[in-house]
C-alpha cells in the first residue's frame, strides 16, 4: 500500500516524539533515585546540639530522650553532637558535622551564647535552626523557650506548705531577669501560704557548680532551712539535700532513691518537640514557641503521698487557678526594699517580665 508523503512524516514525528518521551521519563526516574533519595534523607534527619553528654542526668538527658522519642514517632533519624560549648567555634564545628551528615534542621539547646549561635545560623542559610532562648536573636533562627514562672510559683506553694521552720532555701546561677522571675514566683508562692516565711537565696555562679551548690545546701542546713528548691543542672543538690536531711523540689528529673524529694519541676520534651516538629517546620514566621503549664509541656509533679488531704486540696486549688489563667505576678507585690512593684487589681505584664531586676519581699541573699 502506498503511503503519502504527509502520512510518512506524521508517523516519523510520532515515533520521534515517543522516543523523546521515553528518554525524558528515564531521566526523571534516574534523577529521583539518584538525587531525590539524598534530599529526602536530609529532610528526615534532625540535628541536636547538647551542652553536655546525652547520658548525663538533668537538662541534657531529658532533652535527648524527649527528642529521640519525638523522632521515633515521626520517623526522623536523630543526629546528636554532645559537649558543645556556647562559643562560636564550638557551635560551628558541631553544626558542620551535622550538615555533612545531611541534617537540614538543627536544634541548639545551649542558650549560653545566643549571639554565637546567631552567627553560626547565618553561615548556613539552607539549614533551619531552632534555638532555646527567651530573647530574639534575628531572622536566622526560630526560637523556643520554657516558661517556668507558674511551676516555680506552685513549687513555692508546696514549700510553704511543708516548711516547719519558716526558713526556705533557693539556689540559682546568677542575677538575671529569667532567674529573678523564677525566684520571685517561688517566693510569692511560699509567702502565700506562710506570710512570715523567709526565702534564703544562694547564687551559685553557674548552671552547674558542684562546690558552690554543696556549700549552699550546708549553709541552708545551718540556717534551719527545712525545704529548698533550685534552678540548677546536675545531681549535686539532690544528693547533698538528701544527706543533709532537707526536703527539696527538684529540676528536670525525679529521684526515687530519696525520701526528701517532694516534687519535680519538669519539661515534657517529647511533647514539646512533637509540637514544634509538626507545626513550626511548616511555618516561615519567627515567633517564639513557648512551653507553658497551660498545655502541660512544663509542669510540676508533686509527691502526693507527702501531703495530707488538706495540704493536697490547697495545692490542687492553687494549681487549678493557675491552669485557669491566674497571673502569678498580680495583686500587691513589694520588693525586699519595700518598693511597691504591683498594686491591688493590677498584674505585671508579660512584656515587663524580661526587665525584672528586683527580688520580692522576704528574699534574703546569703553565702556570697
Amino acid at each position: 500500500m502506498n503511503v503519502s508523503k504527509d502520512e510518512d512524516l506524521a508517523r516519523r514525528f510520532f515515533r520521534l516524539n515517543a522516543c523523546v518521551s521515553v528518554v525524558l521519563l528515564v531521566a526523571i526516574v534516574v534523577s529521583v533515585f539518584q538525587f531525590g533519595a539524598e534530599a529526602w534523607k536530609g529532610q528526615r534527619q534532625i540535628g541536636l546540639l547538647l551542652a553536655g553528654e546525652k547520658s548525663k542526668a538533668g537538662w541534657n538527658r531529658t532533652q535527648y530522650r524527649g527528642m529521640q522519642e519525638a523522632c521515633d514517632v515521626l520517623g526522623y533519624e536523630l543526629l546528636v553532637e554532645e559537649n558543645v560549648q556556647g562559643d562560636e567555634t564550638s557551635c560551628h564545628n558541631a553544626v558542620r558535622e551535622l550538615v555533612e551528615k545531611q541534617a537540614k534542621v538543627i536544634f541548639m539547646t545551649n542558650a549560653a551564647s545566643p549571639e554565637a549561635m546567631k552567627e553560626v545560623a547565618r553561615s548556613c542559610p539552607h539549614v533551619q535552626f531552632f534555638s532555646v532562648e527567651s530573647v530574639p536573636s534575628g531572622y536566622e533562627m526560630c526560637r523556643y523557650a520554657i516558661r517556668y514562672v507558674e511551676p516555680c510559683y506552685l513549687a513555692g506553694i508546696l514549700a510553704g506548705i511543708r516548711t516547719k521552720t519558716g526558713q526556705v532555701g533557693y539556689v540559682a546561677p546568677y542575677a538575671s531577669p529569667e532567674f529573678y522571675q523564677a525566684i520571685n514566683a517561688f517566693a510569692l508562692g511560699v509567702r502565700k501560704v506562710n506570710p512570715e516565711a523567709r526565702i534564703l537565696l544562694f547564687w551559685s555562679g553557674g548552671w552547674e557548680n558542684h562546690e558552690k551548690e554543696e556549700q549552699a545546701v550546708w549553709d541552708f542546713k545551718a540556717a534551719s532551712v527545712d525545704v529548698m528548691a533550685y534552678f540548677q543542672d546536675g545531681e549535686t543538690i539532690p544528693a547533698a539535700a538528701d544527706r543533709a536531711g532537707i526536703h527539696f523540689i527538684s529540676m528536670h528529673e525525679f529521684h526515687p532513691d530519696t525520701d526528701y524529694e517532694i516534687a519535680t519541676v519538669k519539661v515534657d520534651w517529647k511533647k514539646l518537640y512533637l509540637n514544634m516538629l509538626r507545626q513550626n517546620l511548616r511555618k516561615t514566621d519567627r515567633e517564639a514557641y513557648w512551653a507553658t503549664i497551660l498545655d502541660r509541656t512544663v509542669d510540676i509533679a508533686p509527691i502526693l503521698s507527702a501531703l495530707s488531704a488538706r495540704e493536697r486540696a490547697y495545692f490542687e486549688t492553687e494549681y487549678w487557678e493557675v491552669q485557669q489563667g491566674k497571673s502569678v505576678f498580680s495583686g500587691e507585690i513589694y520588693d525586699r526594699n519595700g518598693v511597691r512593684r504591683c498594686g491591688t487589681g493590677e498584674a505585671i505584664s508579660n512584656e515587663a517580665l524580661p526587665q525584672m531586676n528586683w527580688l520580692a519581699r522576704g528574699v534574703s541573699v546569703i553565702g556570697n
